[in-house]
C-alpha cells in the first residue's frame, strides 16, 4: 500500500547506515507521496505542523543554568544563561511556508508587515524556491518574509492553541518568532559550546549537507538542499535537525 511505501521511505531517509545518495533519493520520493513525518508537513486543518523542542534553561542532569557562548577559550570564554524556549525541530519546509503564501489573509496582508522596513517589491511576493520539494527547507526567504510568517503563525496559534508547544503554558503575550542569535547558538551547540552540533571540534563527513569536496573534508556534495532531518547524526544535543548544513537560517 501507499502507506507501507511511505513508512519504508521514512525509515530509509533517516537510516544512517544507508549511503547518502540512497537517503537523498528516498527524501525526493517521499516528497511526491507525502512526507508523513511529524513536524515536516501540514496538519489536517492545513496549518503548519511544527514539532517543538524544549531548550531548557536548567540542565536536567547537572541543574546548571550556564552555557558557553561564542568561540572564546580559556579566560576568554563567555558564559551566559537563557530562559526556557522552544524551537522547531526542523527548518520551515516549503509545504509549511506555502500555506502562508496561499492564505488570502496571509503573505499579502499588510498586518503581518507592520513595523518591517520592507520594500513594496519584497512585500509583493516571496523569493522563488529553487529546489521545489515540499519536504525540503523553504529557501530564498528574506528576513522580512520570515518575520511576517512568524507574525502570521503567532496569530494562528492564538486561534488554535494546539499550535503552541505542548505543556508550555502559553499566555496571551506569547509569540512565535525567529530565535535570537544566542538562542540559536544554544539550540545548536548545547551547554558545552561544541564546535558542531554532534560534538567535538572536527567536522564528520556525512553528518551535514555541505560541499565537502570544496572544503576538502569528505566526498559528499549533493549540489542541492535535502529533505529536512536527513542527517540524524548531525542533530544538536536537544535533537534539533539541520542546524549545520542544508540552508542558512535567519535570527
Amino acid at each position: 500500500t501507499a502507506r507501507a511505501v511511505q513508512q519504508r521511505l521514512v525509515k530509509l531517509v533517516t537510516d544512517t547506515q544507508a549511503p547518502i545518495p540512497q537517503r537523498n533519493a528516498a527524501g525526493v520520493a517521499i516528497n511526491y507521496l507525502g512526507d508523513p513525518r511529524r513536524g515536516v508537513g501540514l496538519r489536517l486543518d492545513g496549518l503548519p505542523d511544527i514539532e517543538w523542542v524544549l531548550v531548557p534553561e536548567r540542565d536536567p542532569k547537572s541543574g546548571r543554568k550556564e552555557y558557553i557562548y561564542g568561540d572564546g577559550r580559556g579566560s576568554n570564554r563567555e558564559v551566559r544563561t537563557e530562559p526556557d524556549f522552544w524551537i522547531a525541530r526542523y527548518p520551515i519546509t516549503r509545504a509549511q511556508f506555502q500555506t502562508f503564501v496561499d492564505d488570502p489573509k496571509g503573505f499579502r496582508d499588510a498586518q503581518w508587515w507592520r513595523g518591517l522596513d520592507a520594500s513594496e517589491e519584497n512585500r509583493s511576493a516571496p523569493g522563488d524556491q529553487r529546489f521545489e520539494y515540499w519536504n525540503h527547507p523553504r529557501e530564498r526567504v528574506s528576513w522580512w518574509d520570515a518575520m511576517a510568517f512568524c507574525a502570521w503563525l503567532t496569530a494562528k496559534a492564538h486561534d488554535h492553541p494546539d499550535l503552541w508547544p505542548k505543556d508550555a503554558r502559553c499566555t496571551p503575550g506569547w509569540e512565535i518568532r525567529l530565535p535570537t542569535e544566542q538562542q540559536w547558538e544554544k539550540a545548536a551547540r548545547g551547554r558545552d559550546g561544541r564546535q558542531y552540533p554532534w560534538g567535538g571540534d572536527e567536522y564528520q563527513s556525512g553528518y551535514a549537507n555541505i560541499n565537502e569536496v570544496n572544503y576538502k573534508v569528505g566526498s559528499h556534495y549533493l549540489q542541492k538542499t535535502s529533505a529536512v532531518g536527513m542527517y540524524p547524526q548531525g542533530a544538536s544535543p536537544y535533537g534539533v535537525a539541520d542546524l549545520s548544513g542544508n540552508v542558512w537560517e535567519w535570527c
